[in-house]
């Protein structure tokens, strides 16, 4: 056998995920360790235990078992580590993950502390791109959901952050995400969609690159391309699933491909059942293909958990370039039952 090291080295790898699978009567217990193939460090290992009654379900549970085990050590360990050094102190560093963690909290409340802490954290290094990068899309979120009086502004703030992160790094891909993120919502499609292409070339292996991009495509119509994006995102890191897919569903939708989307819309509420944009999506699906009790019954859970939704508000959302496009997406939840 050969030494992981040398492996590593074959492959062009810096870690290697190894291990075991035994198998007794109908159970299977499979075994995996993480090594660094640098030195060959143990950096991780556990075992996971199954039966044998669906092999690919039991497939796909150890998969993203391990996903997750491995998401701290591996995928924000290693870019934490980028982070911390950037940073250049440890104060901005906390105010960084501060502001971090609160804006995926996605909330009014919670968005607006979390442009405190990443002001903090500018205050004391105002080069500090990633802080700039989630500044950019806190205020672009604020402007868009009208967190904020005045929109513009708030959308011109966002640009600005996206400025001074490519003044301080001009190959800093991260900022033509947030250049794209406002033209989007400002219904400048092409520039959007430029600025995720921009974004893809300086950040081949990212993940957002690849997503952003595909949700600009997407409202702009190019509905393949933002599949295909969005399928590229997910191999990249499948730590993000969720949030590549529920758009990979909404495309695949305009595609008439119903069906597709609505395995993925279900997988996605499986993992986060209250998405909205997972169940209108459902809704949308299950509509077309002549599922209407179906959609009707997610239309009154809709309801139930939102009960001031109304379909013309949640479509002012969504910045489609072609009206016949967002028209196919909420015709059919007013068909389900939800107000117009």
């Amino acid at each position: 056998m050969k030494d992981i090291r040398e492996v590593g080295r074959i492959l062009g790898v810096r870690y290697v995920l190894e291990g075991s699978v035994r198998k007794v009567g109908n159970r299977v217990r499979l075994t995996a360790q993480l090594i660094d193939g640098l030195d060959g460090r143990h950096l991780w290992a556990d075992r996971f235990d199954g039966d044998l009654n669906d092999v690919f379900d039991l497939q796909d549970r150890i998969t993203q078992e391990i996903v997750a085990a491995l998401e701290v050590r591996l995928a924000l360990g290693e870019q934490g580590r980028v982070w911390r050094k950037r940073s250049g102190s440890p104060l901005v560093y906390e105010h960084f993950l501060k502001g971090r963690s609160l804006y995926f909290n996605f909330a009014r409340h919670t968005h607006a502390q979390a442009r405190s802490e990443l002001g903090c954290a500018l205050e004391i290094n105002p080069v500090f791109t990633p802080a700039l990068v989630i500044l950019g899309y806190t205020l672009t979120d604020q402007a868009r959901f009208g967190w904020e009086q005045d929109r513009a502004a708030t959308y011109e703030a966002a640009l600005t952050c996206a400025a001074r992160a490519l003044t301080a790094d001009p190959s800093c891909g991260e900022a033509y995400t947030v250049i794209g993120y406002v033209r989007i919502f400002q219904r400048c499609h092409e520039e959007a969609v430029a600025a995720g292409e921009k974004a893809i070339s300086l950040s081949p292996s990212g993940t957002y690159a690849y997503h952003m991009a595909a949700m600009y495509h997407g409202y702009a119509g190019d509905f393949q391309r933002a599949v295909l994006y969005e399928e590229q995102a997910q191999r990249l890191s499948p730590i993000e699933l969720s949030v590549s897919m529920v758009d990979e569903a909404r495309a695949r939708f305009h595609l008439n491909d119903f069906n597709t989307a609505r395995n993925i819309a279900l997988r996605v509420l499986n993992a986060r059942p209250r998405w909205l944009t997972a169940k209108t999506t459902l809704i949308a699906a299950l509509w077309n293909l002549g599922n209407e009790n179906d959609a009707r019954a997610i239309a009154r859970e809709i309801l139930a958990g939102h009960p001031d939704f109304s379909v013309s508000r949640w479509a002012r959302g969504l910045p489609y370039r072609h009206q016949e496009h967002l028209d196919a997406l909420t015709q059919p939840l007013r068909l389900a039952g939800l107000p117009k």
